[in-house]
Parts: C-alpha cells; sequence; structure tokens
C-alpha cells in the first residue's frame, strides 16, 4: 500500500492458492517480509523509509516495534544466524548493518560497509560470516563479507559482476554459494575465492 495507508502484506495459508491482507499498524508504503526461520508463526517487517522494524508471533494478527538500539530505522533486509535464530543481522537503505543476540529485543551497530544493504545472508557453515550485497534495484553498491569484525570489499571479477544484487549458499556443501549480479549468475565452490559464470 502507499500514499499514506498502512502498510498491507499478505499471508497465504494453503500454500499460496489464497491469500489474506494483514496491515501492519505505524508502517506506510512498501514494505519488506522475512519469515522466522524456525518459528512458523514468527514474521517480520521492515520498512525503508520510516517505521522501523516490527515483529509479530501470532501470523501477522498484532506487531510489536523492535528498534530498540537501532539508530537508523530504514530497516530492508534481515538475516538469522542458523545454529541460532536469536542472532539476527538488519541491514538499513542507508548501508548501516546492526546484530541482534536476543531476537530483534536489542540490537547494536558493526558497521557500514556500503551506502545501501539490499541483501544480508549468513553462511550456514560459518555463522560469525555474514555477507551483503549493497546493490539493488538501480542501486550499484559492491559485495562485502564481514567476519572476525571486519569488513572486506568481495571482488568476483573485474567488470558489471561486482554489482551484486543477491546470494545463496548450498545448505549442504560447504563454501559453495551463487550470485546474481548485473553481468548474470557466478557461482563458487571456496568460499568466495574465484567465481565462475
Amino acid at each position: 500500500a502507499s500514499g499514506g495507508r498502512e502498510v498491507e502484506i499478505y499471508r497465504s495459508d494453503d500454500g499460496g492458492d489464497t491469500w489474506l491482507a494483514v496491515s501492519v499498524p505505524g508502517m506506510t508504503g512498501h514494505a519488506s517480509v522475512f519469515a522466522h526461520p524456525t518459528i512458523s508463526s514468527t514474521v517480520y517487517a521492515g520498512y525503508s523509509e520510516s517505521g522501523g522494524l516490527f515483529k509479530s508471533e501470532d501470523r501477522g494478527l498484532t506487531w510489536l516495534t523492535i528498534t530498540n538500539g537501532l539508530t537508523d530505522t530504514q530497516v530492508i533486509a534481515l538475516a538469522f544466524q542458523q545454529t541460532n535464530p536469536l542472532v539476527m543481522y538488519a541491514g538499513t537503505a542507508n548501508g548501516n548493518v546492526f546484530r541482534s543476540q536476543d531476537g530483534g529485543a536489542s540490537w547494536g551497530f558493526i558497521g557500514r560497509p556500503d551506502n545501501y544493504v539490499g541483501e544480508i545472508v549468513v553462511n550456514p557453515f560459518n555463522p560469525q560470516e555474514v555477507w551483503v550485497c549493497g546493490s539493488g534495484i538501480g542501486i550499484w553498491g559492491a559485495f562485502w563479507k564481514y567476519d572476525s569484525g571486519v569488513w572486506t570489499q568481495i571482488s568476483p571479477g573485474s567488470g558489471w559482476e561486482n554489482v551484486v544484487y543477491s546470494l545463496a549458499f548450498d545448505q549442504h556443501v560447504s563454501g559453495t554459494m551463487w550470485i546474481g549480479t548485473q553481468a548474470g549468475g557466478f557461482k563458487s565452490t571456496n568460499g568466495g575465492m574465484n567465481w565462475v559464470p
């Protein structure tokens, strides 16, 4: 929804055959929605222009604002540590990244790797390793890895393949990952050190 109306997201309880509109009070415009990885009734919604980050534990019927410690509330990306979903990472439209170690009750700033955070992904085989795509629709940024408190820019090549929009890790083979870039899709089998189309 837009034009000053409350945000509506949609929920399906039958595998996508039908959809129910769910309002997020206090938010206007367009939302990013994130499902909790292990609790099916818990969902999060972020908004890039105002409002912050919201959490529902009852499939979207009621919502809580969870912005304690977020000095930038334009949250558009969210990721969970698979081995401990209480550890979460939030990225903003201003390039800031925050970490929560208590399921979103409080947040701490861990850096601003780029001017924008389009996507955050936690490595399933190394829960301390967080990857950030600094690009989004109409926005070109860099590709980053956060490990042991250090941000490192990753360059998959020398051209448009460095404009990375999306990232996925193989859930069964350590070190295997795929990226979607301005130059198409690329794969790495050694944790991002080398890439092939």
